[in-house]
């Protein structure tokens, strides 16, 4: 995929290489400069990941995770039905500092239900 990505750049770049000069002057110089960070960093993202595989081996399995999702990023507590939220139309979500919980709510056309 990432020789395909090159090979598309490097179309464009014929493209614009052999387009009229006066349209683009000075373009010679930006679009080195460009080339060259570009396959810099190509080449640093493949040696960071040669030097992530040789640390810590292949990849075995997918790790699995859970979904529980109990208390959020900030640390408050989540009361929900995600089940019963999917068929929301519309999602109200009440956010308590003081409890630190954020409580979900969906509405179906007037009708509110706690989640």
């Amino acid at each position: 995929m990432l020789a395909g990505f090159w090979g598309l750049y490097l179309a464009g770049l014929t493209h614009v290489w052999i387009s009229p000069k006066y349209i683009f002057e000075g373009l010679e110089i930006i679009l080195g400069a460009e080339f060259i960070l570009l396959l810099t960093l190509t080449m640093s993202w493949i040696k960071y990941h040669l030097i992530l595989h040789r640390a810590k081996g292949p990849r075995t399995h997918i790790p699995i995770r859970s979904w529980k999702y109990d208390y959020d990023w900030l640390g408050y507590e989540v009361v929900a039905d995600f089940k019963a939220l999917k068929e929301a139309h519309f999602i109200v979500v009440q956010i308590c500092p003081e409890e630190k919980k954020k409580v979900y709510h969906m509405i179906n056309y007037g009708k509110e239900t706690n989640g």
